[in-house]
């Protein structure tokens, strides 16, 4: 997704343990769980203009980005994502950080470039192994009036990859994706979102990370 409309069609992852007390304490003075801080969930953010937003977007259609619409319980430290970038691109400008999880969603521009979908998922792979994050979540790209057929097959292809790999993934366009294309008003473009489609791959995105982060124990208090 390049920085003007024109360049548009190069555009585009529980149960607390309670402490058992001493039988003469005070129950007014005992913590319940909600006293005890949670801690935050580091994230590692990969992704091109649909995951940039702010001072990383050019597009003035594009109102915003997923990365934006994270819960405020998973705390962004670092990554690599901007307008028009490729999964190579991606690997490229990454570097190591460490996080609790990697969030990454990207190959909408490899497809309209044409890029195979071996080479993308070597990309990725790539991304996995600079980011060394004990969590792994992979988003399907959304749709593109330029490829809708192409974005399906590649999403089977990543999502294959990512159940091999034991990677989490999801989809979380699923409520503004209808037969490979956009539902009418969740795209400005028929490649970027919408703000309320942003907003809910967000909040898609924030609870498949929370529920594995917390389940495998990781950013615990």
């Amino acid at each position: 997704m390049g920085a003007r409309r024109s360049q548009a069609s190069l555009a585009a992852a529980i149960v607390a343990i309670p402490i058992a007390g001493c039988a003469t304490a005070d129950p007014a003075s005992t913590p319940t769980s909600h006293d005890e801080p949670v801690s935050l969930i580091s994230a590692i953010v990969v992704g091109d203009s649909l995951a940039a937003g702010g001072v990383d977007d050019a597009l003035e259609w594009d109102p915003g980005s997923w990365t934006e619409n994270l819960d405020q319980d998973i705390e962004v430290i670092g990554g690599w994502r901007r307008d028009g970038a490729t999964t190579a691109q991606m690997a490229q400008n990454l570097r190591s950080a460490g996080a609790d999880a990697l969030i990454m969603i990207g190959g909408t521009n490899d497809v309209h470039q044409g890029v195979p979908a071996t080479e993308i998922v070597a990309n990725l792979h790539r991304i996995v192994d600079t980011a060394q994050a004990d969590l792994i979540v992979v988003g399907a790209i959304p749709p593109s009036v330029h490829a809708e057929d192409a974005v399906l097959q590649l999403n089977a292809v990543i999502e294959t990859e990512a159940v091999e790999q034991g990677w989490i993934w999801l989809d979380p366009w699923t409520d503004d994706r209808i037969d490979g294309e956009w539902r009418s008003g969740s795209s400005p473009d028929g490649v970027h979102a919408s703000s309320d489609a942003y907003q809910r791959a967000g909040a898609s995105i924030s609870r498949v990370v929370i529920a594995n982060a917390r389940r495998d124990g990781r950013a615990d208090p």
